[in-house]
């Protein structure tokens, strides 16, 4: 059975997006890849771009996956960013200016080695948007960080909300034009059920080259439903067998 993020996925300069909607949100996912990072790689290096949660919450949740934090924190092995506080004044500025700001982001943890995985997660960028940001700033920023991911040998995954499915954004589109991996995160088709969250499908995006994860289309599509402390993922038609 499938489990996400897949073990092999946030291999050295993917583009990962997750988009959800509001009855199935993907913060269990976010908190998810940055628990499976620290846990699959000893010297990984992880820079969290917060928009939507604390970091008390990230800390609440990482617990539970025994993940000590303030650890990692203290190390320099994790850093979290204020979108709002520290970024957002920026987005709005030239390009020199604002690949300088996103270069910063991995230089202050010091230059990364070849053994180190290195990981950005942007846990919300729609909210950015809805905060009154032009689509164009927030596809030059995304542009940008892309990037200077991949020229530092790091993993990018950026979520995005959707809110009119069957009519897809501006901002949606250029992610999905972006992405090597495409994570989406819905709720049931039939309704809310108590013994399934929701369905996750994985796609391969068109800036895809040598990578070759597993792809899970949506007919074929992972079911999960959320405990304390994480999820549990089973095929269509057999949650009953794990409650």
């Amino acid at each position: 059975m499938a489990t996400f993020p897949p073990p092999d996925l946030l291999s050295s300069r993917q583009v990962v997006i997750v988009t959800d909607q509001i009855l199935s949100p993907a913060n269990f996912l976010l908190h998810r890849t940055l628990a499976s990072h620290f846990k699959d790689h000893k010297d990984a290096r992880c820079i969290v771009l917060l928009v939507s949660e604390s970091i008390s919450r990230w800390n609440a949740i990482a617990s539970r996956a025994t993940v000590n934090l303030a650890a990692l924190i203290e190390s320099q092995a994790l850093r979290f960013l204020d979108m709002v506080k520290d970024i957002q004044p920026h987005l709005g500025t030239d390009d020199s200016t604002r690949s300088t700001l996103i270069r910063s982001l991995l230089q202050e943890q010091g230059d990364a080695q070849a053994d180190q995985p290195t990981l950005i997660l942007l846990d919300d960028i729609s909210t950015l948007e809805w905060m009154g940001y032009a689509t164009n700033e927030l596809v030059k920023f995304l542009r940008a960080l892309s990037i200077l991911a991949r020229k530092g040998n790091a993993s990018l995954v950026v979520r995005h909300h959707v809110i009119t499915p069957d009519t897809p954004d501006v901002l949606f589109r250029f992610l999905l034009q972006l992405c090597t991996y495409h994570i989406d995160v819905r709720p049931l088709s039939s309704g809310r059920s108590g013994a399934v969250n929701g369905e996750i499908s994985l796609y391969r995006g068109p800036s895809n080259g040598t990578a070759h994860v597993k792809t899970t289309p949506r007919q074929r599509a992972v079911q999960y439903r959320l405990t304390d402390a994480t999820a549990v993922y089973f095929e269509k038609g057999t949650g009953q067998a794990v409650l």
